[in-house]
């Protein structure tokens, strides 16, 4: 049939393998994540909190 891969072929064969792989494990990865919106937190985290003690 005379069907010939050169390098350039293969670069793009293994891409688009790494694309398909990438997106394969994304699917299992996100598999049973809850997509609600997160609610905001309302309280301040330590080591933002400044007091004046340390002035």
């Amino acid at each position: 049939m005379g069907l010939r891969f050169g390098r350039i072929d293969v670069v793009f064969l293994a891409g688009g393998l790494l694309v398909v792989a990438a997106g394969l494990y994304a699917i299992r990865a996100l598999r049973g994540v809850d997509r609600s919106p997160a609610e905001p937190e309302t309280a301040v985290p330590q080591d933002l909190v400044t007091t004046s003690a340390e002035d």
